[in-house]
């Protein structure tokens, strides 16, 4: 057998190593469909609770309290959720995260409680129901 490495891709595509759906055939087994099941139950949850924060039925404050018990939650990027807050709007949002020093890719989780309470007293100045 020939190495890999030293094969043109057409000469791997000729070669036995070469399987067609080599790369996609594994993730038919049951633990794959487990896992992506499980993957689309944690986007649905998430979802419905951008909708819920949306439509002012979850204030922020409350997501923060559900993070300290539910992973799914606390994974959530902080600006996701902040883009769900009404009268905030995207590019305040994002320009209240930069001023507290926040990476648009922080998760809920990983803001501390001096950020949080900074940030609900920011909110609240902009007329947002927190």
């Amino acid at each position: 057998m020939q190495d890999v490495a030293d094969l043109s891709s057409d000469d791997y595509l000729a070669s036995d190593d070469y399987l067609p759906g080599n790369g996609l055939s594994g993730y038919s087994s049951p633990g794959y469909e487990a896992l992506f099941e499980g993957v689309a139950q944690l986007r649905g949850r998430r979802e419905e609770l951008k909708l819920k924060i949306s439509e002012g039925a979850v204030m922020l404050g409350e997501v923060w309290e559900m993070s300290k018990s539910d992973e799914a939650v606390a994974d959530t990027k902080l600006l996701s959720l902040m883009d769900c807050v009404p009268n905030l709007g995207k590019v305040r949002g994002r320009r209240l995260l930069e001023d507290l020093g926040l990476a648009d890719s922080v998760k809920l989780g990983e803001v501390t409680v001096e950020q949080q309470s900074e940030l609900l007293m920011r909110l609240v100045s902009y007329g947002c129901v927190v």
